[in-house]
């Protein structure tokens, strides 16, 4: 079994509260993070190697690929075994309901924040659901072009597209558009 849950980070078991990752704010999405999320490398495990998610593939024209994760909610970091402990349960909830997924990860270009993650293949509605219910601020679709799909409302005026990415606002106001210069 694989499992990816570093984040550079050492934290107790004891923590009480998931702490917030910087440009987080409680209930909206920062510029900061939003550049974050659209910069990391985004991989899926088949046949031992990691291979780049954008070049996952639809198995057909009704379900998407799609990069879930369990971890870390709402991007506020939980220790190791709690991210252990959810990752598991969304992989076993996969399997029930006969979803094909495979490994797959989430990381910062420098591999200094690794988060586990799930490549699944599913209509969007479901994948939409999962996200919801694991409490994620987003899910990273291959594309072309890649979407970040967004489930929390922005900090501010974001613009539609971050570092080639495009961005979906979903169940959520989209941002304004930014202030001409």
């Amino acid at each position: 079994m694989w499992v990816v849950a570093s984040l550079g980070r050492a934290h107790s078991a004891a923590s009480a509260q998931p702490r917030p990752f910087p440009g987080m704010s409680r209930d909206h999405l920062s510029a900061t993070l939003l550049h974050a999320y659209a910069n990391a490398h985004y991989e899926f495990c088949r046949d031992g190697r990691w291979i780049d998610c954008r070049l996952a593939q639809a198995s057909s024209t009704a379900v998407v690929p799609a990069l879930l994760s369990a971890c870390n909610p709402a991007s506020r970091e939980l220790d190791a075994r709690a991210n252990r402990i959810r990752h598991q349960a969304l992989c076993a909830e996969l399997r029930a309901a006969h979803i094909a997924h495979w490994p797959a990860r989430g990381r910062a270009p420098d591999a200094s924040w690794i988060e586990a993650s799930v490549l699944l293949h599913a209509r969007l509605a479901i994948v939409d659901a999962l996200a919801r219910r694991y409490r994620q601020n987003a899910v990273w679709l291959p594309g072309p072009p890649p979407v970040l799909r967004l489930y929390v409302d922005p900090a501010s005026a974001l613009p539609a597209v971050v570092a080639n990415v495009r961005l979906q606002w979903v169940g959520c106001d989209p941002p304004d558009p930014p202030e001409p210069t």
